[in-house]
C-alpha cells in the first residue's frame, strides 16, 4: 500500500475524531453526506471493499463505543433487531450451501455494517432529533452538487459513479427532501425554500441520469411519505405531475435500453 495513502488516511482520521469529539452530529453528517460517493477506496486491500461513507462510519465507531463505556449513551435493541438477526442467519445458511468467496465476504461485511452498526450509531450519537438534520442537509447538498456536475458535463456518469448509482442516490435524496419539506411546512421558515431549490436541482439530475430504477424508487418513496403523513390531496397533485413526467422521461431513454 502506498505510504502517501496511509499518511492521508491518518490525517483524515485524526481530523474526523477531533471534530466529531466536540460535535458528534458532524460524524453522522459526514457519513450521510458522503453516501452518494460509492467509489471503492480500499486501495487493493483484498476482498474487503469500502466507500467513503463506510470509512466515516467505521471511524465513528470508536466515538460511539466510548460513549457507551462512559455511560453517556445506553445500548438497546430496536424494533427490527431480531428480524435482522433472523435475516442474517438465513443469509449465512444460504451462503454456506454455495460459498462465493470474496464476493460473499464483502457482501456480509456490508450487511452487518448497515444492519447492526448504522442503526445504533445514528440512533444514539445524536442527543436530540434535531441533531440528525445536519446529516439530512448534507445528503441534499451532496446530491445537488452531483446533479450540477451532470448538468455541467452533460454526462450520465460523473466521478466514476454510473447512472444507476447516481439514480439511487438522487432518489434517496429526493425522498429525504420531501420529508424535510413536510417538517418545515409545519413551521414555515426560509429552510423550506432552500429544500425546494435543492430538490429541484436533484430532480433534474435524476431525470438526466435516465435511471429507470431511480425514477421508480423516487416516485414510490414520495408516495409512501405522503401516505404516511396522510397528505392525500398533495399525493393526488403529485401523481398528476409525476406520472406524465415519468412517461416523458421514458421517451428519452435509448430504444436499446427500453427493452
Amino acid at each position: 500500500m502506498d505510504i502517501a495513502f496511509l499518511i492521508i488516511a491518518l490525517i483524515y482520521a485524526t481530523g474526523f475524531w477531533a471534530i466529531s469529539w466536540k460535535y458528534p452530529p458532524l460524524a453522522l453528517a459526514l457519513v450521510f453526506a458522503t453516501a452518494p460517493f460509492q467509489n471503492d477506496l480500499s486501495a487493493g486491500m483484498g476482498a474487503v471493499k469500502f466507500s467513503f461513507a463506510e470509512i466515516n462510519l467505521v471511524l465513528a465507531l470508536p466515538l460511539f463505543a466510548y460513549m457507551l463505556v462512559v455511560g453517556k449513551r445506553r445500548a438497546q435493541t430496536w424494533q427490527l433487531f431480531w428480524p435482522s438477526v433472523i435475516y442474517t442467519f438465513a443469509c449465512v445458511a444460504s451462503a454456506l450451501v454455495r460459498w462465493h468467496g470474496s464476493v460473499a465476504l464483502s457482501s456480509f461485511i456490508q450487511m452487518l455494517l448497515f444492519l447492526f452498526v448504522v442503526v445504533p450509531v445514528f440512533a444514539l450519537l445524536g442527543r436530540r432529533p434535531d441533531d440528525l438534520k445536519l446529516a439530512l442537509w448534507g445528503l441534499l447538498g451532496t446530491a445537488a452538487f452531483l446533479a450540477i456536475a451532470i448538468l455541467a458535463t452533460r454526462s450520465q456518469s460523473v466521478f466514476d459513479i454510473n447512472k444507476n448509482g447516481l439514480g439511487g442516490s438522487f432518489a434517496c435524496a429526493l425522498i429525504v427532501g420531501v420529508e424535510l419539506w413536510f417538517h418545515y411546512r409545519e413551521k414555515p421558515t426560509r429552510h423550506q425554500t432552500a429544500v425546494l431549490a435543492l430538490m429541484g436541482i436533484i430532480a433534474i439530475g435524476l431525470l438526466l441520469t435516465l435511471s429507470r430504477g431511480g425514477w421508480i424508487a423516487a416516485m414510490g418513496g414520495i408516495f409512501v411519505v405522503a401516505l404516511l403523513r396522510r397528505q392525500f390531496t398533495l399525493l393526488g397533485r403529485a401523481a398528476i405531475v409525476l406520472i406524465p413526467l415519468l412517461a416523458l422521461a421514458w421517451t428519452l431513454v435509448p430504444p436499446e435500453s427500453q427493452k
